[in-house]
């Protein structure tokens, strides 16, 4: 089995932490980062058992895949190359994990080599939260939400998801009240365009009716004639 980059990196860097964890004063803050490693993906833990097993550390693989997870969850990349889109590395500030993620967050993060910097983007109110985002948040809500769900294993209820979820059930609820109306106007212009027919029985009693008439017409007719012609004989 071929171990991908990606899992040898994170191998890699959770290897050098078990082995200076003693030397790591943010190594209990470390350890206190949430971390998912029931959710890895099983592809991934069988590369990261086979990469493991070369490594003799000082603990079991369960432990080493709780602190790949926490990596995984709460690591912030190292960016290089030209356009600085080049995935060089992680590194995890333990503190600056607590910032929590908004699809319209009021801070943006600086790095600058190993240094980072959070700074605030507006004006932020007494109480308000701080919060940063984890994913590029100039996407469509839906993208948003997966892709959250899928690296950080949690559905996004910030402000602006929260609203853009208001807006559309606003579009939705118009759009099916109007087709309502639409739908109701023409079923009421058929209603009264429309003759309707008399059941079967009322429509042979009016035929035998009209037949009736007709007949008593021609009796009546028929009498005068004769009338007339007594009146003409006599």
């Amino acid at each position: 089995m071929k171990i991908s980059s990606h899992v040898s990196s994170l191998v890699g860097m959770a290897a050098s932490i078990v082995q200076n964890r003693g030397a790591l004063a943010t190594y209990p803050e470390f350890l206190d980062l949430v971390g998912f490693p029931s959710l890895m993906e099983e592809d991934d833990v069988k590369e990261m058992h086979k990469a493991l097993s070369a490594l003799h550390l000082p603990c079991g693989a369960k432990e080493v895949l709780a602190i790949i997870s926490r990596i995984e969850c709460n690591g912030f990349g190292i960016w290089g190359g030209a356009d600085k889109n080049k995935l060089m590395g992680r590194i995890v500030y333990p503190r600056a994990s607590y910032f929590n993620h908004s699809c319209s967050p009021n801070c943006s993060i600086i790095q600058d080599g190993t240094v980072l910097k959070v700074l605030t983007q507006r004006d932020v109110a007494i109480g308000e939260e701080l919060t940063i985002n984890y994913i590029n948040v100039n996407q469509p809500r839906s993208t948003r939400r997966s892709q959250l769900s899928r690296e950080y294993h949690f559905e996004c209820m910030c402000v602006r998801c929260v609203q853009e979820d208001a807006k559309e059930a606003k579009e939705l609820k118009f759009k099916l009240s109007y087709n309502k109306k639409v739908y109701n106007h023409k079923a009421h212009k058929t209603k009264r365009g429309k003759q309707k027919q008399p059941p079967p029985h009322v429509s042979e009693a009016l035929d035998e009716t009209v037949e009736g008439d007709s007949s008593s017409n021609n009796n009546n007719d028929n009498d005068n004639d004769d009338g007339q012609q007594n009146d003409n004989v006599e």
